[in-house]
């Protein structure tokens, strides 16, 4: 097993930072200003855990992710517990890249993590990426990219993405052949979307070549942006992974622009209550509350690094967490003193098994016997959320005053 996700170097021009880097030419330049140290969140973590199980299942056509034999996967900064939610997302990548190896029969290959380069279109930076799962699929004459995401607060757009197509790119690049097109598929099982949680472009080669003129014309803005980065940032979506969010003026100006909020020298002014701005201005700052969240959480987070080094953060202190009460011994030990000397009985001492949930029952029972228990699950929704028209698979419901309304009449 390859594995070790966590453990690979990303080039400076990174294909998974393509939106970012074209969306922001001085980017780098301000990421390497400020030397940002390269930190891993949890969510990052999550991913590299679901990636690590879907290459090792990947490796072994015989086995699926639920087989995976280790139960904590460790990454740069956290330990990863591989739970139900980690395999079946990896197991939904595993499920599509085979099924596509299937579906064209002998004589197509998969390759697996495979590292590619840039270099021989001489761009201004080292430029690449590695590829979650490369299919050369000569029946079809095509080359196809599948990119695993696990994440499921952005929903990724799989249409003129300029990640996929950064990976088509080097894919082409490192598998020479006659091939005729590239298909560049998004793999986002937590994420709902009006497409689907499978998603591709399709791109024919001499398309892609012509897109090629305009990602060295992105890389040539970011190398000019580099005598005077902040000239040249420019804030939005793609800000969402930037490692430089905290201290970014670009972000700040437009979170505050957005929020309508301003600093004043006596403190924070109160922004304006929402029935004032009108549905339109609300849908605005909707559309930009996650890159604004995004910067509040950054500089909180940067704030509380700072005061953990010692650095005074004006009125701000540490304080720790609420405690959780948690036995001191083990819990077998804890027990027999509950029983023995408290007098506990054996039945009180432990909660009972709970019933499996209806996905758990299903992988007992094997896939093709799921019909037979649809009788006795149901799905409960707990309530509404408001959610962008075009970024959700779920059908739009009637709001609950016009049903109300609507009866009355």
């Amino acid at each position: 097993m390859t594995g070790n996700h966590h453990e690979r170097a990303h080039a400076t021009w990174s294909a998974s930072a393509s939106a970012r880097l074209w969306g922001c030419p001085g980017s780098l330049a301000l990421i390497a200003s400020l030397d940002v140290p390269d930190k891993e969140s949890e969510a990052a973590a999550w991913g590299t855990a679901a990636h690590e199980v879907a290459e090792w299942a990947l490796q072994r056509p015989d086995q699926d992710c639920s087989d995976y034999p280790h139960k904590i996967v460790k990454t740069k900064a956290h330990e990863i517990e591989v739970t139900e939610e980690v395999t079946d997302c990896a197991q939904e990548f595993v499920d599509y890249v085979r099924g596509r190896l299937a579906e064209h029969g002998g004589g197509a290959t998969l390759l697996i993590e495979q590292r590619f380069s840039l270099k021989d279109l001489d761009p201004p930076f080292d430029a690449g990426g590695t590829g979650d799962a490369v299919l050369l699929l000569p029946k079809w004459d095509m080359i196809e990219i599948v990119d695993l995401k696990g994440g499921r607060g952005v929903v990724v757009e799989a249409t003129n993405n300029k990640q996929l197509r950064t990976y088509a790119l080097g894919a082409y690049m490192a598998n020479p052949g006659g091939w005729k097109k590239v298909r560049a598929t998004i793999v986002q099982p937590r994420a709902p979307h009006k497409d689907g949680r499978i998603r591709s472009e399709e791109i024919h080669v001499s398309d892609l070549i012509e897109w090629t003129a305009e990602l060295m014309e992105a890389m040539a803005a970011a190398k000019a942006a580099e005598s005077n980065p902040t000239e040249h940032l420019s804030a939005g979506a793609h800000c969402t992974f930037c490692p430089a969010i905290p201290t970014c003026p670009a972000v700040e100006r437009k979170a505050l622009e957005t929020a309508q909020t301003m600093f004043a020298p006596e403190g924070i002014k109160t922004p304006p209550a929402p029935e004032t701005l009108g549905l339109e201005r609300i849908a605005t700052i909707l559309d930009a509350a996650d890159m604004i969240q995004n910067w509040l959480n950054a500089c909180r987070a940067y704030a509380q690094e700072q005061a953990e080094l010692g650095v005074e953060v004006p009125g701000y202190v540490l304080v720790e967490k609420r405690g959780r009460r948690a036995w001191a011994k083990d819990d077998a030990e804890v027990a027999t003193e509950l029983a023995m000397e408290i007098g506990i009985p054996a039945d009180d001492l432990y909660v009972e098994p709970k019933l499996k949930s209806p996905a758990q029952i299903e992988k007992v029972i094997g896939s093709k016997r799921k019909a037979e228990i649809k009788h006795l699950w149901e799905t409960k929704v707990s309530g509404l959320n408001l959610a962008r028209a075009d970024k959700t698979s779920r059908s739009a419901v009637v709001a609950p005053a016009l049903t109300m309304f609507n009866k009355e009449e």
